[in-house]
Protein backbone atom coordinates (compact mmCIF):
# COMPACT_ATOMS: atom_id res chain seq x y z
CA UNK A 1 0.00 0.00 0.00
CA UNK A 2 2.82 2.38 0.72
CA UNK A 3 4.31 1.61 -2.08
CA UNK A 4 1.29 2.04 -4.29
CA UNK A 5 0.52 5.76 -2.01
CA UNK A 6 4.24 6.69 -3.37
CA UNK A 7 4.08 5.71 -7.13
CA UNK A 8 0.89 7.73 -6.84
CA UNK A 9 2.33 10.83 -5.20
CA UNK A 10 5.39 10.37 -7.89
CA UNK A 11 3.11 10.29 -10.81
CA UNK A 12 1.14 13.75 -9.87
CA UNK A 13 3.73 15.61 -9.30
CA UNK A 14 5.74 14.63 -12.54
CA UNK A 15 2.40 14.98 -14.25
CA UNK A 16 2.36 18.36 -12.67
CA UNK A 17 5.27 19.88 -14.71
CA UNK A 18 2.20 19.74 -17.52
CA UNK A 19 0.72 22.63 -16.03
CA UNK A 20 3.51 25.21 -17.07
CA UNK A 21 1.27 27.48 -19.11
CA UNK A 22 -2.78 28.00 -17.75
CA UNK A 23 -5.19 25.17 -18.90
CA UNK A 24 -9.09 24.79 -18.87
CA UNK A 25 -11.04 23.18 -16.71
CA UNK A 26 -11.40 20.11 -18.71
CA UNK A 27 -7.42 19.90 -19.87
CA UNK A 28 -6.94 19.79 -16.09
CA UNK A 29 -9.00 16.86 -15.67
CA UNK A 30 -7.41 15.36 -19.13
CA UNK A 31 -3.83 15.54 -17.44
CA UNK A 32 -5.52 13.93 -13.92
CA UNK A 33 -6.94 11.26 -15.89
CA UNK A 34 -4.27 10.74 -18.15
CA UNK A 35 -2.15 10.33 -15.10
CA UNK A 36 -4.75 8.01 -13.15
CA UNK A 37 -6.42 5.74 -15.08
CA UNK A 38 -3.35 3.52 -16.30
CA UNK A 39 -1.94 3.22 -12.15
CA UNK A 40 -5.34 2.26 -11.39
CA UNK A 41 -5.62 -0.11 -13.73
CA UNK A 42 -1.81 -1.76 -13.44
CA UNK A 43 -2.21 -1.86 -9.40
CA UNK A 44 -5.75 -3.12 -9.69
CA UNK A 45 -6.87 -0.23 -7.68
CA UNK A 46 -10.82 -0.01 -7.00
CA UNK A 47 -11.33 3.13 -5.93
CA UNK A 48 -9.47 6.87 -5.42
CA UNK A 49 -9.89 10.31 -4.87
CA UNK A 50 -7.52 13.32 -6.15
CA UNK A 51 -7.87 16.54 -5.32
CA UNK A 52 -5.35 19.22 -6.57
CA UNK A 53 -5.03 22.98 -6.54
CA UNK A 54 -3.80 25.30 -9.84
CA UNK A 55 -3.67 28.52 -9.38
CA UNK A 56 -5.73 28.86 -6.02
CA UNK A 57 -8.42 26.84 -7.22
CA UNK A 58 -9.50 22.99 -6.05
CA UNK A 59 -10.56 20.58 -8.48
CA UNK A 60 -11.74 17.26 -7.21
CA UNK A 61 -11.55 14.26 -9.11
CA UNK A 62 -12.79 10.80 -8.22
CA UNK A 63 -12.70 6.83 -9.69
CA UNK A 64 -14.01 3.94 -9.26
CA UNK A 65 -15.84 2.16 -5.65
CA UNK A 66 -15.01 2.75 -1.87
CA UNK A 67 -16.99 -0.38 -0.88
CA UNK A 68 -16.70 -2.52 -3.77
CA UNK A 69 -19.28 -5.00 -2.06
CA UNK A 70 -21.80 -2.65 -1.75
CA UNK A 71 -21.43 -1.15 -4.68
CA UNK A 72 -20.24 2.51 -2.76
CA UNK A 73 -18.80 4.79 -5.37
CA UNK A 74 -15.58 7.19 -4.38
CA UNK A 75 -16.94 10.44 -3.52
CA UNK A 76 -15.43 14.37 -2.66
CA UNK A 77 -16.14 12.99 1.03
CA UNK A 78 -14.72 9.03 1.20
CA UNK A 79 -12.07 8.51 3.96
CA UNK A 80 -9.25 6.76 2.69
CA UNK A 81 -6.47 5.41 5.38
CA UNK A 82 -3.06 6.35 4.32
CA UNK A 83 -1.45 5.35 7.07
CA UNK A 84 2.18 5.96 7.87
CA UNK A 85 1.99 8.48 4.40
CA UNK A 86 -0.24 10.64 6.71
CA UNK A 87 3.26 11.74 8.62
CA UNK A 88 4.40 13.48 5.68
CA UNK A 89 1.22 15.02 4.89
CA UNK A 90 0.97 16.44 8.57
CA UNK A 91 4.11 17.72 8.70
CA UNK A 92 4.34 19.47 5.66
CA UNK A 93 0.61 20.70 6.08
CA UNK A 94 1.44 21.60 10.06
CA UNK A 95 4.97 23.69 9.05
CA UNK A 96 3.26 25.63 6.79
CA UNK A 97 0.64 26.43 9.47
CA UNK A 98 3.15 27.31 11.81
CA UNK A 99 4.77 29.52 9.61
CA UNK A 100 2.14 31.43 8.16
CA UNK A 101 1.17 32.24 12.21
CA UNK A 102 -1.84 30.11 12.29
CA UNK A 103 -0.90 27.39 14.79
CA UNK A 104 1.77 27.06 17.11
CA UNK A 105 2.67 22.98 18.66
CA UNK A 106 2.11 24.30 22.04
CA UNK A 107 -1.46 24.90 21.28
CA UNK A 108 -4.44 22.66 22.94
CA UNK A 109 -5.53 19.59 20.53
CA UNK A 110 -9.30 20.62 21.61
CA UNK A 111 -8.78 24.14 20.27
CA UNK A 112 -9.05 22.89 17.26
CA UNK A 113 -11.04 19.80 17.99
CA UNK A 114 -13.68 20.91 20.76
CA UNK A 115 -15.48 17.31 20.01
CA UNK A 116 -12.66 15.89 22.29
CA UNK A 117 -14.02 16.30 25.59
CA UNK A 118 -12.94 13.40 27.68
CA UNK A 119 -10.71 14.10 30.46
CA UNK A 120 -7.62 12.17 28.77
CA UNK A 121 -7.49 15.08 26.20
CA UNK A 122 -6.72 17.52 28.64
CA UNK A 123 -3.50 18.91 28.63
CA UNK A 124 -2.42 17.35 24.96
CA UNK A 125 -0.75 19.69 22.74
CA UNK A 126 -0.69 19.59 18.68
CA UNK A 127 3.35 19.12 19.74
CA UNK A 128 2.35 15.94 21.83
CA UNK A 129 -0.02 14.44 18.70
CA UNK A 130 2.85 15.39 16.52
CA UNK A 131 5.70 13.99 18.05
CA UNK A 132 3.17 10.56 18.96
CA UNK A 133 3.82 11.41 22.97
CA UNK A 134 -0.21 12.09 23.46
CA UNK A 135 -0.71 8.51 24.78
CA UNK A 136 -3.25 7.93 22.27
CA UNK A 137 -2.97 4.49 21.03
CA UNK A 138 -3.18 3.61 17.63
CA UNK A 139 -6.25 1.95 15.71
CA UNK A 140 -7.45 1.33 13.03
CA UNK A 141 -10.56 3.25 11.74
CA UNK A 142 -13.54 0.99 10.70
CA UNK A 143 -14.82 1.06 6.66
CA UNK A 144 -18.12 2.70 8.41
CA UNK A 145 -16.65 6.15 9.01
CA UNK A 146 -17.50 8.80 6.24
CA UNK A 147 -17.47 11.88 7.47
CA UNK A 148 -15.93 14.22 10.49
CA UNK A 149 -19.02 13.34 12.77
CA UNK A 150 -18.36 9.66 12.66
CA UNK A 151 -14.68 10.31 13.53
CA UNK A 152 -15.40 12.05 16.72
CA UNK A 153 -18.01 9.54 18.11
CA UNK A 154 -15.23 6.39 17.04
CA UNK A 155 -12.62 8.41 18.87
CA UNK A 156 -14.75 9.80 21.73
CA UNK A 157 -16.06 5.98 22.27
CA UNK A 158 -12.49 4.30 21.54
CA UNK A 159 -10.47 6.77 23.72
CA UNK A 160 -13.00 5.48 26.70
CA UNK A 161 -12.77 1.98 26.19
CA UNK A 162 -8.62 2.94 26.22
CA UNK A 163 -8.05 1.88 22.77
Amino acid sequence: MMKKSLCCAWLLTASFSTFAAAKTEQQIADIVNHTITPLMQEQAIPGMAVAIIYQGKPYYFTWGKADIANDRPVTRQTLFELGSVSKTFNGVLGGDAIARGEIKLSDPVTQYWPELTGKQWQGISLLHLATYTAGVCRFRYPTTLQIKRHCCAFIKTGSRNGL
